[in-house]
Parts: C-alpha cells; structure tokens; sequence
C-alpha cells in the first residue's frame, strides 16, 4: 500500500491488503499469522493520557490543532475553525449563560446552597459570604479565543456576526470591561 501510494496509484481496487474481515472471510484463522507493526512484550501497554490531555489549557490546545490544521492540505482550516467555535465555544458560552441566569448561590464558608440569596446577604447557618456559583470568567472564558479563530480562518459571516451578537448580549448583561487585567511583564 505504501509503495503504491509513494508511486502515485490512486486505486483502492489495485491494492490487496490481509485484514481480519479477509481472514474471517476466507475461513483463514485470524490469530495466526497475522502481521503486525510495532513489537510488544504487553497488550496492554500503550499511550493512558492522548496530548489533547496533557495540553494544559485551552488557548494550547486550539492553537496545536490549528497548527496541525494548518499543516495538513487535505483539511480546510476554516471548516474547522467554525466547527471549534460553533460546536464547542458558542455552545459553552451560552449554556454557561444560561445557567448564570438559573444558578444557585453558595456559602463560602459551609457550602451551604441556596436558590436566592438571604435578604442579609449573609449565610443563614454559619453567616458566612454569599458567592455565585458561575462567575462572569467562567461565561466569557472562550471569547477572545473564539474572535481570534474567526477573524484569523474567515470563518463564514453567520458564524462570526453570531459570535459578536453573543459578546454584545454578554455585555450589555455584565456591562463592557473598560480595562483589562495583565501581568507586570507588560510594563517591563
């Protein structure tokens, strides 16, 4: 298969590859005598965490798959710069949304849950701080990252008016951040 392939055949009928559905067919049995590629002293040993779960954030891990994207002639980038944002960005940020609406509060001190906050504004049991149980961060998480990705691939009209339409809802619930927080690496 592979010298065909670095000759250039473009034929899946001129290739014969042994395969297990093959074996089975011819009454073969499919245990003996197969080949492999890789030796192994375990079954069983093989790769428990894929990179996907070793990438310790987000931002990483869109950027190694969109490199990778990049890289490969048979994907169109922008495709699946739109599938990124539409089927997991949008989807985070306005279920997270959503649920800011439905939340619950929680003490910080005893964990105690409630539906509405205490008039007092302090917990019942312990008098301990009220706190949200889904913060502004947690909503917004992915929005640069999703305005980075659909103005970088192009990414169709509908999806990034879309985007937008979703950080001007955001804002208008939270207000427009002004200033943004950085590091001291900045002014250095």
């Amino acid at each position: 298969m592979y010298e065909l392939a670095e000759k250039g055949g473009h034929h899946s009928s001129e290739i014969k590859i042994d395969t297990v559905k093959f074996r089975l067919a011819k009454g073969i049995d499919p245990f003996f005598g197969t080949g492999f590629t890789h030796d192994t002293d375990n079954f069983n040993n093989s790769v428990t965490n894929s990179s996907y779960k070793t990438i310790p954030n987000m931002a990483e891990k869109v950027k190694q798959q969109m490199d990778l994207v990049d890289k490969l002639r048979a994907v169109d980038s922008s495709d699946v710069a739109r599938l990124i944002i539409d089927r997991h960005f949008m989807r985070d940020l306005r279920g997270n949304l959503r649920k800011f609406f439905e939340q619950e509060f929680r003490c910080v001190a005893c964990n105690t849950k409630y539906r509405r906050p205490p008039l007092t504004g302090k917990c019942e049991s312990c008098g301990g701080k009220i706190i949200f149980t889904i913060s502004y961060g947690s909503i917004v998480k992915y929005m640069e990252q999703a305005i980075f990705l659909a103005e970088k691939y192009k990414v169709p009209a509908y999806i990034y008016e879309n985007l937008l339409l979703t950080k001007k809802y955001i804002e208008s619930v939270f207000g427009k951040e002004t200033e943004k927080q950085v590091g001291l690496n900045v002014f250095m």
